[in-house]
C-alpha cells in the first residue's frame, strides 16, 4: 500500500473520530446504547484487520509470484538464444537450398533427407514448457502470449520440414512452403532475440 494511500486513510479516519466525539451526545447514552457503540467498534476493526490482512496476503503472492517469474527467465535465457540461433541458422540454410533448386538438375529429388534434418533440428530444441509461460505472466502478459506464439510457429515449421516429399509435392508447391518457412523462422528468430533482450533489462524487473 502506497504511504499516501495509508496517510489518506489516517486522515479520514481522524475526522471520522473527531467528527463522532463531537456529535455524539456520549453522557447522555445508557448501557444499550454504550454496548451498541462498543460492538460497532469492534466490528469495524475486524473489518479493518481483514482488510489489512488480505492486501499483506495479496503482495505476498505478488512478491512470490514475480520472484518465481525473475527464476524463470534466467532458464528461459540461454533456450531462448539458442532457438532464435537455430531458427536463424535454418533459414539461411534453406534460402540457399531454395536458390540452387531451379538451377542444379536432380537436387529437388535429393532434398527431402535434407529437409527432414532440418525439421529435426528445429524440434529437437529446448523449448519453455506451459508452467514457465505460465510463470512470466508476472512480470509481463503480452511478452508470455508471444513466446507461445513463436514456440508454436518454429514447431510448425519444424512439422512442415520433416513432411515435405519430392512426390507428393510439386516443385512450386515445395519452393512455396520453403519461403514461407524462410519468413517464419527470421521472424521468430528476430522477435526471440528482442524479448529475451527486454525480459533481462533493469526495467523488466522494477
Amino acid at each position: 500500500m502506497a504511504w499516501y494511500i495509508k496517510w489518506a486513510i489516517m486522515v479520514i479516519a481522524a475526522a471520522i473520530g473527531l467528527g463522532g466525539y463531537n456529535g455524539i451526545p456520549w453522557c447522555k447514552m445508557g448501557i444499550a446504547e454504550w454496548a451498541y457503540w462498543i460492538g460497532a467498534i469492534g466490528t469495524i476493526g475486524t473489518l479493518i484487520g481483514t482488510i489489512w490482512l488480505a492486501t499483506s496476503e495479496n503482495r505476498r503472492r505478488r512478491e512470490h509470484a514475480l520472484s518465481t517469474a525473475r527464476i524463470v527467465i534466467a532458464k528461459m535465457q540461454f533456450p531462448m538464444i539458442q532457438t532464435a540461433l537455430a531458427a536463424l541458422r535454418i533459414s539461411n540454410t534453406l534460402e540457399e537450398y531454395q536458390a540452387r533448386i531451379p538451377t542444379e538438375q536432380g537436387l529437388i529429388q535429393r532434398m527431402p533427407q535434407k529437409w527432414k534434418n532440418l525439421g529435426d533440428e528445429l524440434s529437437a530444441q529446448e523449448y519453455w514448457s506451459a508452467d514457465e509461460l505460465v510463470a512470466l505472466l508476472a512480470l509481463d502478459r503480452s511478452k508470455a502470449q508471444f513466446i507461445a506464439e513463436f514456440q508454436s510457429q518454429i514447431l510448425f515449421v519444424s512439422k512442415q520440414l520433416t513432411g515435405i516429399s519430392s512426390s507428393e509435392r510439386t516443385v512450386p508447391q515445395i519452393m512455396s512452403d520453403v519461403q514461407r518457412a524462410i519468413k517464419i523462422l527470421r521472424g521468430a528468430a528476430t522477435s526471440l532475440s528482442k524479448i529475451g533482450e527486454h525480459l533481462s533489462s533493469d526495467t523488466a524487473f522494477s
